[in-house]
């Protein structure tokens, strides 16, 4: 019977308790009615101080105004989304940290694979799952359902 249950599974990787998942690093552009400019930073999924996508970002040269809305575009994928702006530090260096409104990745396009993250619920019953000779009830199961004729390999 201990045999029958399947064996937990390993994290690609892992954080500590409430540390923010880093999703990109690289040049965005931050497009405004009368100007683009460049960037270099950081996209993550953070908790705090509410669940969301946030960037923080060095910007190449200072931002011409004070806004509090932007676009944001991220060369490398081909996204553009709309980005709230929530702290802004201007001088020798300039810099500009806020959330990521909700976007599409990948639409239109042939998605080569997934990855994403489940909170670790620690009072969460579900299926069995073993780790070596320890085994509970804590298995989520996780089903997509693709159209006939486009299961991948």
């Amino acid at each position: 019977m201990f045999d029958d249950i399947p064996v937990v599974l390993t994290p690609i990787y892992s954080s500590e308790v409430n540390e923010a998942i880093p999703l990109l690093q690289g040049e965005f552009n931050f497009i405004d009615s009368d100007q683009k400019i460049q960037g270099e930073g950081t996209i993550e999924f953070s908790w705090y101080p509410c669940p969301g996508i946030w960037f923080k970002a060095d910007l190449y040269e200072r931002i011409s105004k004070e806004c509090s809305e932007t676009t944001l575009e991220i060369p490398k994928l081909n996204i553009q989304t709309k980005a709230r702006i929530t702290r802004s530090f201007y001088g020798s260096k300039s810099s500009i940290e806020g959330q990521l409104a909700p976007f599409d990745i990948g639409k239109g396009d042939k998605l080569s694979y997934l990855i994403f993250h489940i909170t670790n619920f620690s009072s969460y019953i579900g299926s069995g799952i073993k780790v070596e000779t320890k085994a509970w009830r804590g298995k989520i199961i996780v089903i997509a359902r693709l159209p006939q004729g486009k299961a991948g390999k």
